[in-house]
């Protein structure tokens, strides 16, 4: 958004140069955080999936993760390389008609805020806090040591509840969605007790 800002600002040329340098500066402390954030919060949910299916799985979600993100950038650069096309953009030309120059700079400024618009919302939608993920951390250390699932707290069943989306006698393996229907009769025992791995 910032490089399609100095298009439309017209600064001279060593201004512009000069804000094009401080700009990437920023660009890359900003795409350092874009790019660990999601990291650090996978670690998040593979805590609170063991809850639900009393398995440790971050490799599923790293690999999920991984491949979302490649299939994600895969289709914005089909698409960007679609519109410039459709507004005549010319690879191999040293020079653009208008038409591309415009299309490069509302790409730059309308998508970019649009995509950012909709990491805002979908972030928003996540119940996982640092308050909550120590109520699971919590949970979790009282199931591996032994308690059981009959003996949660109120509190404890609302936060599982709300971060899940199952009642809480579903956790720990006793869900058809998560274990093949072993558990048909939502057995109080934790199935993390006998599925974890060493």
């Amino acid at each position: 958004m910032c490089y399609a800002a100095l298009f439309f600002f017209h600064l001279p040329q060593q201004y512009a140069t000069a804000a094009m340098l401080a700009i990437t500066v920023v660009f890359g402390i900003g795409t350092g955080g874009v790019y660990y954030i999601p990291w650090t919060v996978y670690t998040f949910l593979a805590d609170v999936d063991e809850v639900f299916t009393g398995r440790r799985r971050e490799g599923i979600y790293a690999g999920t993760m991984t491949f979302s993100g490649k299939l994600v950038r895969s289709v914005i650069v089909f698409t960007m390389g679609a519109i410039l096309s459709f507004y005549g953009f010319q690879s191999k030309s040293q020079t653009q008609p208008e038409s591309a120059v415009m299309a490069i700079a509302l790409v730059f400024c309308v998508g970019v805020i649009a995509l950012a618009l909709a990491g805002i919302y979908f972030s928003a939608q996540m119940k996982l806090n640092r308050k909550a993920h120590l109520v699971v951390l919590a949970e979790v250390a009282r199931i591996r040591a032994g308690g059981q699932i009959s003996h949660v707290t109120a509190d404890v069943r609302a936060v599982m509840e709300a971060l899940i989306g199952f009642p809480y006698e579903q956790c720990w393996g006793n869900s058809t969605v998560c274990c093949d229907g072993r558990n048909k009769h939502l057995d109080r025992t934790p199935l993390v007790g006998t599925t974890r791995q060493p």
